[in-house]
């Protein structure tokens, strides 16, 4: 069984080794926001090494990161870059649990990016995320915030709901669902 530690390590050197510092750790807080989102694993581990399967089998090419699936052994030929990939995980999980509070910490370069490719490629789903930023050869995206969504309640009444601080659309569904409101229309 992989620790953490040893999951980010090797996302960040298979991924990113060949980039600046600040790509490697960018790469990192990918991972990091993705275990921090509700639309993903929230263990590092199974971030990592998230895949489309069939039978039960690994589907190659359909992984969220690419080296986890692309049919290449994982192993770490480049020792002082792998030693690099596990200090920048290192410290990135011990800052996101709180026992390092080191004024240089790693502060997340992406803002709050969940996704990001390299700029060798054109993936079909990047027009429908926000870019962020764009380090060395990746660049990064998060989802899309929606203005507003349309919806129809149980009683068959339509709202529109827009963002509010500290509650989803989903939440917001339910509290509304929840109410006695008017009767549905005829």
């Amino acid at each position: 069984m992989m620790t953490a530690v040893a999951c980010l390590a090797m996302a960040i050197y298979f991924e990113a080794r060949g980039e600046p510092t600040l790509g490697q750790v960018a790469v990192g807080h990918v991972v990091m926001n993705r275990v921090h989102s509700e639309r993903y694993p929230s263990d590092v581990c199974e971030v990592v090494k998230q895949a489309q399967t069939r039978n039960k089998k690994i589907i190659k090419h359909r992984c969220q990161f690419s080296f986890y699936c692309d049919g290449k052994p994982e192993s770490a030929e480049d020792e002082s870059a792998y030693l690099k990939s596990i200090g920048i995980a290192y410290k990135l999980l011990a800052s996101d649990i709180g026992v390092w509070e080191d004024p240089d910490r790693y502060e997340d370069p992406t803002d709050g990016a969940t996704f990001y490719h390299s700029d060798e490629v054109n993936p079909s789903w990047a027009p429908k995320k926000e870019h962020t930023r764009t380090i060395g050869k990746h660049i990064f995206y998060k989802e899309k915030h929606r203005t507003s969504m349309q919806f129809i309640d149980n009683k068959g009444n339509i709202w529109r709901l827009i963002p509010r601080e500290g509650f989803t659309f989903e939440q917001q569904r339910e509290i509304i669902n929840s109410l006695e409101g008017p009767p549905a229309p005829n």
